[in-house]
């Protein structure tokens, strides 16, 4: 028996300080793993909800351009201008969320599946879900500035043409002027408006305020011009469409807010749950 208790005692000397360091190992592993997880997938969401999601939803519309895929480099004729004008392809689009200044905020991939799958996965699940339904509401402000931009080429008689500045041949870009419109409709407090430059010959139309560095967006005689943004005007003080994207805004607001909460808590968090490859 006394030969049996000695056999336990040496092997808990032995074994104990080797599975203290074991234990030590797989406890700063994890530590480790869920500093990566909060500083590779949770920071990058909450910057994300801080300075994309939450801001959209609270009434400042996500950054909807206008992309010309082909474009004109030179000033051309009459009769070149309605050859080419009918051959240049307008689209609009939506900046994607990781574009620009955010693509900083891209979550890294590598933690990405782990943290859904294996560790937090309730919570990547909703902010998953809010991400569809706030693509949503983005498809449904682009359809909407789609729309306008119909309504402008049925309303104002110039042609449709984006090149460069320079020349006297009228033209309207319709794209930033959808923008235009559905921003006013829908963005709290929008500071934007509308202002006509003379210029020699012709009149240019520019939209002014918060948004700078624009491109001439319509140009003409000064008549043309003044009922251009007559009509323009008379478009943004209408309430169609905007309803509709307000009250979807309204209800992503508290779901966005609850995410930032939410992830706050994550990343306050000590202790990692779960399992995965990592650990």
């Amino acid at each position: 028996m006394v030969y049996w208790i000695s056999i336990a005692t040496m092997i808990g000397v032995f074994l104990g300080p080797f599975l203290a360091i074991k234990y030590k190992e797989r406890r700063d592993r994890k530590a480790q793993h869920l500093k990566e997880i909060q500083d590779k997938v949770l920071t990058p969401i909450v910057e994300m909800l801080n300075r994309y999601y939450i801001p959209a939803v609270n009434g400042r519309l996500v950054n909807i351009d206008d992309k010309v895929k082909q474009r004109q480099d030179r000033l051309i004729s009459k009769e070149e201008f309605e050859k080419v004008s009918k051959k240049l392809e307008f689209e609009l689009r939506i900046d994607e969320p990781y574009q620009g200044a955010l693509s900083r905020f891209i979550p890294d991939d590598k933690f990405y599946s782990c943290t859904r799958e294996q560790h937090f996965p309730e919570f990547m699940k909703r902010y998953e879900e809010f991400k569809q339904r706030f693509d949503e509401y983005n498809k449904n402000c682009l359809d909407a500035a789609r729309k306008i931009r119909e309504e402008i080429k049925n309303q104002v008689n110039l042609p449709s043409f984006k090149g460069t500045s320079g020349g006297t041949t009228p033209y309207i870009c319709e794209n930033p002027l959808a923008i235009f419109v559905l921003k006013k409709r829908v963005e709290k407090n929008n500071k934007n408006f509308l202002q006509i430059v003379p210029d020699k010959d012709v009149a240019i139309l520019k939209i002014e305020g918060e948004s700078k560095g624009r491109d001439n967006v319509a140009q003409g005689n000064l008549e043309q011009i003044k009922e251009c943004k007559e009509k323009i005007e008379n478009l943004a003080r209408k309430k169609d469409y905007a309803e509709d994207l307000i009250r979807q805004a309204e209800v992503l607001i508290p779901n966005a807010e609850a995410l930032r909460d939410a992830v706050e808590e994550l990343l306050r968090q000590k202790k990692l749950p779960g399992r995965c490859k990592y650990l």
